[in-house]
C-alpha cells in the first residue's frame, strides 16, 4: 500500500490490494474515516496544515503512516 499526499488530497495506491476504510487521525486525537473500494482512491480531505496519521486497511494488508500537510 503506497500513500502519497498532495496538500488536502490523499491518493492511496493497494498494489495486489483492495482498500476497505481509510482512517485520518489528527495529533488531538480527531479521526475521520473513508469508506472506500478499489485498488486506488483519491480522498479530499477536509483538514487543516498539519501532520495526521493515515492508516489504511485493505482486504490482505495495512498501513499506517504519519503524513504533514503544508
Amino acid at each position: 500500500i503506497n500513500i502519497i499526499t498532495n496538500n488536502s488530497t490523499l491518493r492511496v495506491i493497494g498494489t495486489n490490494t483492495e482498500l476497505n476504510t481509510i482512517y485520518v487521525s489528527d495529533m488531538s486525537g480527531r479521526t475521520m474515516r473513508y469508506d472506500v473500494s478499489g485498488n486506488y482512491v483519491n480522498v479530499n480531505m477536509p483538514v487543516n496544515k498539519g501532520i495526521y496519521l493515515v492508516q489504511v486497511i485493505g482486504d490482505n494488508a495495512t498501513r499506517t503512516e504519519k503524513v504533514v500537510i503544508k
